[in-house]
């Protein structure tokens, strides 16, 4: 039961910070709609993640686990499917601007 806790509160931590950071995420209902994104993301991690985690096997050995990443994108897509409240409408990060890094490199 501790772990589903855990599980719980890191999911939590995580979204309400990305939320924070990058915009286009929109909860349809504010607070209830984050927290059903929050439980449908803990159920998704313990249900989903191994069957995915399973099928990018290959290449996260070959990459040496840095493609793990792949697979929490792969379930946040999955519960953005599942939800009609929760949805990623883009995903832009404040602050850094592509022309601006693109005109760095001399």
């Amino acid at each position: 039961m501790k772990w589903v806790i855990r599980t719980f509160a890191i999911e939590a931590l995580a979204l309400y910070l990305v939320t924070q950071i990058a915009t286009g995420f929109v909860f349809a209902e504010g607070l209830n709609s984050m927290a059903t994104t929050i439980v449908a993301l803990t159920i998704a991690s313990f249900l989903v993640k191994p069957v995915i985690n399973l099928f990018l096997l290959p290449i996260n050995l070959m990459t040496f686990g840095i493609f793990r990443w792949i697979s929490h994108a792969i379930m946040l897509y999955l519960v953005d499917l599942i939800l009609p409240d929760f949805n990623i409408i883009g995903f832009n990060f404040n602050g850094f601007n592509v022309q601006e890094a693109t005109s760095m490199q001399v």
